[in-house]
């Protein structure tokens, strides 16, 4: 609590909470590594299911799946990110769809590891993570609940746009 100190020293002090802004982060991960996303952008998760390859399809799209009436394009995080090979459906792999302010896509990953509210004031800045990526995919980095780089909504929109723009070049 912190407290308000009036110009005039006969007035009342009034007593103010501060307000700590948050996000709600779902935490998961995908071979070794530990990424972050803001809980708006996820429609759903449910099973991972093999998605139906989709012929001369670039490669960092896995194909596409049928999935609750709407079909979803699924993605290859890690390729995306240039993080390593194409995804392999691991037990227990789940589905998040995601909702990019109307771009609807699918990531397969290997575990959600939880829904977990991070303080903004606790978001880092990115070192050398992303190097390899582009810059525009990142939020920050948390270390709450595990070190985990955060994707940005917006941003990962924005790069997958550019991707259908010119679908056989990669991130660099």
């Amino acid at each position: 609590m912190g407290e308000i100190v009036p110009a005039d020293p006969d007035a009342p002090r009034a007593v103010v909470q501060r307000e700590t802004a948050s996000l709600t982060l779902i935490v998961f991960s995908l071979g070794p590594s530990f990424y972050a996303l803001e809980a708006h952008h996820v429609r759903h998760i449910g099973p991972a299911r093999p998605p139906l390859p989709v012929p001369t399809a670039p490669l960092h799209i896995l194909g596409v799946l049928h999935e609750r009436g709407t079909i979803i394009t699924v993605l290859d995080l890690e390729r995306i990110v240039g993080a390593g090979a194409a995804v392999n459906i691991v037990p227990g792999a789940r589905l998040m769809v995601l909702d990019l302010i109307g771009l609807q896509v699918g990531l397969i990953v290997d575990r959600i590891l939880g829904v977990h509210d991070v303080s903004i004031s606790e978001i880092r800045p990115l070192e050398a993570e992303a190097a390899s990526s582009d810059r525009a995919l990142w939020r920050g980095r948390t270390q709450a609940p595990r070190p985990a780089l955060i994707l940005d909504g917006n941003g990962f929109k924005n790069v997958l746009e550019k991707l259908v723009r010119s679908p056989h070049s990669m991130v660099p």
